[in-house]
């Protein structure tokens, strides 16, 4: 790769050749991970046009006031970081260790009749050097955290090959639609009202998982989003308890000076026993005059009582919210209620309902364009996606270690007993006409990345 700033006298002609032959075997993938937002003066391929020093994880120019109290919160509660940690290494999780995860069925939901051959071989290869293992591991985090997880794609053109995904900035993703609701791509925006400078794309090449998403809003919500005026409410209890404590915690000395002492005398008392304590730290002997007194203030009782019930109720909102059982996340208090599986049963359908969510908003989508890409019609895109079983009773998965790898047995894991997802949470190519497919291919052999135009 070249320097932004080429060493004087160095051989342009072979410069140029090798840069050729990298831009040519590259695979090109639209937008950029780094936040357009934090460029400024420069192109963004320089490191002298980030400002790194104002850089903050998750640049905020879509609905700015709101956001950026949300992205405090995640970033700062350990409630929510712990819970978000819980629920996307369970819905990655898989009980046999490896590198699996979900995978490709061979066989229909009857379990017996098998797939196109050709079909599963597009597949499988797709999700083993693509986006299976890791690729995609950080992607419920964001589904979940801002409501919303946008994935950019990289087409080989010259093997119409899916080679490469991106992770944009969610908030800096705006989505395109007509007045009908109708598809018609994505913008990644420097800010929210400029359009000149935005960065499209085509809809074919943009994959979008909306979470908890309501009509008529363009976006998902947080899994957290309500728990704001809780979370404000737990810090400003965490504060008064730091206050009492460090109040509480240190016994005071109440010093009296003799009667003849003037209000000079005491002062110059009391700067010189700070000048000591500054000096060394502590003092061992004190030297008094006639009828000078230390007394040493005793709180030895402090009752907290009121307050830690207070941030424990708070706690308890934001990890209900999760949906994750209280033992999971270390809580001893509260635990009883959690005996039965019935906690653990809806955390294990909320993970599976996420799951579904993924599937069809992004994995799907990845594996649509990777068929159309290799030549297959719409009609012989059918194919099944199967994840690691989830287990209410930890003494059934080890009764049962074989059936743990897959989802093909019925169970709570199978997401056929879930409803099927609305047109609204499908893949654009699912919905999308043979006509459109086709023009999106044209639109992705030409590099042309501009919206669709309203039907």
């Amino acid at each position: 790769m070249r320097s932004p700033t080429p060493t004087p006298g160095r051989n342009k002609t072979l410069e140029n050749i090798w840069q050729s032959i990298v831009n040519y075997s590259r695979t090109l993938v639209g937008g950029q991970s780094k936040p357009v937002s934090q460029y400024h003066g420069y192109a963004s391929d320089s490191i002298h046009g980030r400002q790194y020093d104002f850089e903050i994880r998750e640049p905020i120019v879509r609905d700015n006031g709101h956001t950026r109290e949300l992205v405090r919160m995640i970033e700062l509660s350990s409630e929510i970081t712990l819970a978000l940690d819980l629920r996307r290494d369970a819905i990655w999780s898989n009980p046999t260790g490896d590198d699996q995860g979900w995978d490709i069925a061979p066989t229909l939901n009857d379990n017996v009749t098998p797939i196109d051959p050709g079909v599963y071989k597009v597949l499988q290869r797709l999700r083993e050097e693509v986006i299976g293992g890791l690729a995609l591991n950080a992607g419920p985090e964001l589904l979940m955290a801002w409501g919303d997880w946008f994935l950019s794609i990289g087409v080989n053109l010259k093997s119409s090959r899916i080679e490469r995904v991106l992770f944009p900035p969610t908030f800096e993703m705006f989505r395109i639609e007509s007045v009908t609701g109708e598809l018609l791509g994505f913008q990644q925006r420097k800010n929210s009202t400029n359009e000149v400078s935005a960065l499209d794309f085509h809809p074919i090449v943009c994959a979008h998982a909306r979470y908890r998403w309501r009509p008529p809003h363009l976006y998902g919500r947080s899994l957290f989003e309500e728990c704001i005026p809780d979370w404000v409410g737990a810090e400003n209890i965490k504060a008064d308890l730091l206050s009492a404590a460090r109040a509480t915690g240190v016994n005071s000395r109440l010093h009296f000076m003799p009667c003849e002492y003037t209000d000079a005398d005491a002062q110059q008392y009391k700067e010189a026993h700070r000048e000591r304590l500054r000096q060394h730290g502590s003092i061992t002997d004190y030297y008094l005059m006639n009828g000078a007194e230390i007394r040493q203030l005793s709180n030895s009782n402090p009752d907290f009582s009121g307050l830690i019930s207070v941030l424990k109720e708070f706690q308890l909102i934001i990890a209900r919210k999760s949906k994750v059982p209280l033992y999971l996340m270390g809580y001893s208090w509260g635990g009883a209620q959690d005996i039965a599986t019935q906690p653990m049963l809806n955390y294990a359908r909320s993970l599976n309902a996420d799951r579904m969510l993924i599937t069809y908003s992004i994995i799907k989508h990845l594996c649509n364009l990777e068929l159309a890409l290799q030549g297959y019609s719409k009609d012989q895109w059918i194919y099944r996606i199967i994840w690691p079983k989830l287990y209410v009773n930890p003494f059934e998965e080890q009764m049962n270690p074989l059936e743990a790898e897959e989802s093909n047995t019925k169970g709570v894991e199978d997401l056929d007993v879930l409803p099927k997802p609305s047109l609204h949470h499908l893949d654009w190519l699912s919905t999308a006409t043979d006509a459109d497919i086709r023009s999106g291919l044209e639109a992705l052999k030409s590099k042309d990345s501009r919206l669709l135009e309203v039907g």
